[in-house]
């Protein structure tokens, strides 16, 4: 995990913003459905073009990567989005917890889905990153005041270490030693409630 710097903003958002905010009664998955008429006559889906802008926005402001597991984030056009799956706009601080930050850009970012693996015909399991945490896929309850978050903590990556496993095949991100014990149990925390630690991402970051 990396600050990320969120001094610059997508202008297209806040226009929209501005335009339909209050069409949107606080409601993020309003956004998509809102259209308008363009100066043909035609009913276009701005909603969506939208919040494409912005997740190429928040994409390019964290340099192509995972807000949380730093992994490479494919590229996101009008010309895959129906069918993109890799990524999602993330709510960094929880919709249901922090209402009055749904539309705040200083709040957004982009998290890729973790793996999504078919359980059974009617059940998907997120194994890590945004929806790990958000989602019912994670045991843990989230506890805001012990999560590290990358868009808030300048040195976030001085809570954190990395290590070899005993077989040299993968490199497990851990709690920083030389950290307070305090400090230590946040990174232990965000490391879990994120998925950190699952199998892949640690000979991910081996293979790299």
């Amino acid at each position: 995990m990396r600050y990320i710097d969120k001094n610059t903003s997508c202008l297209d958002f806040e226009i929209f913003l501005k335009k339909f905010g209050q069409r949107l009664y606080g409601d993020w998955e309003k956004l998509k459905k809102i259209t308008e008429k363009n100066k043909q006559g035609e009913r276009i889906a701005i909603g969506r073009t939208v919040l494409l802008q912005l997740f190429q926005h928040l994409r390019k402001e964290q340099k192509c990567l995972c807000i949380y597991c730093q992994q490479m984030i494919p590229e996101k056009t009008e010309w895959n989005a129906d069918t993109y799956k890799y990524a999602h706009i993330e709510h960094v601080k929880k919709q249901q917890l922090h209402k009055e930050l749904i539309f705040n850009q200083k709040n957004l970012s982009v998290s890729c889905y973790g793996f999504d693996n078919e359980v059974n015909d009617s059940v998907k399991t997120k194994e890590f990153c945004g929806h790990f945490k958000d989602g019912n896929y994670n045991p843990m309850q989230f506890n805001p005041q012990l999560f590290l978050n990358p868009l808030e903590l300048n040195d976030i990556e001085a809570y954190l270490q990395y290590e070899f496993s005993d077989d040299d095949t993968e490199i497990h991100i851990v709690p920083n030693s030389n950290r307070s014990e305090e400090e230590q149990q946040k990174a232990d925390f965000t490391i879990k409630i994120l998925g950190l630690h699952h199998k892949t991402l640690c000979e991910m970051r081996r293979s790299q």
